[in-house]
């Protein structure tokens, strides 16, 4: 698959102008299997380990050019469901990893669930291109830390990763809105949940 075929598929548009620039697509590159990185001789004490959950291989292929550009990210794996993001995140114990929300077999909501059981200490980016709140309310729910939109640009994708990597939340503009709507409807009176009703709010 080629450039000029990924027009046919909802792809990123960080990753399409990735790929504009490459020639020639090797077929072995789209393979749908786990695919586990050769180590490298850069220091991995300085680097965040990732793996990528995306059942879309131009979509895997497409971020990890993004963050192979990165001096301190280092692809370890790719996934295409949500299955092998648990097998795969057990073994591996990533540092991060890029959940795709939308995956066959396991979604990427309960893929976090049983990721983060087997895999504590990893931190979840969640990437999708629903911008319904339920979505981001259920995957956060499940422990990701942050929500990235598929159809965000290059800097703001490695400025959700980069967030998350250092233990911060990060959720695109986009959706924002879209959240607080969500938590106004769920939460009527958030100061409730601190001070009993036979209590008196404070003054």
């Amino acid at each position: 698959m080629c450039v000029e075929s990924i027009a046919n598929f909802n792809v990123p548009r960080a990753i399409v102008r990735r790929f504009q620039r490459i020639q020639r697509c090797p077929a072995s590159t789209w393979d749908r299997s786990p695919t586990v990185s050769p180590p490298k001789s850069r220091p991995l004490k300085s680097m965040n380990t990732v793996l990528l959950a995306d059942d879309h291989a131009i979509v895997r292929r497409g971020f990890s050019m993004i963050l192979a550009a990165q001096p301190d990210f280092r692809v370890v794996a790719e996934v295409s469901n949500g299955r092998e993001a648990v097998e795969q995140g057990e073994k591996l114990q990533p540092a991060l990893c890029v959940m795709d929300v939308s995956m066959p077999d396991l979604n990427g909501i309960e893929a976090t669930r049983r990721l983060l059981k087997v895999s504590p200490r990893t931190r979840v980016v969640a990437v999708s291109m629903h911008k319904d709140s339920v979505y981001v309310r259920e995957i956060l729910r499940a422990g990701a830390k942050g929500y990235v939109l598929k159809d965000s640009s290059e800097s703001e994708f490695l400025k959700a990763v980069r967030a998350v990597s250092l233990g911060k939340g990060y959720l695109s503009p986009d959706i924002a809105d879209a959240v607080l709507d969500d938590y106004r409807k769920h939460v009527t009176n958030p100061i409730d949940r601190f001070y009993p009703s036979t209590i008196p709010h404070p003054v």
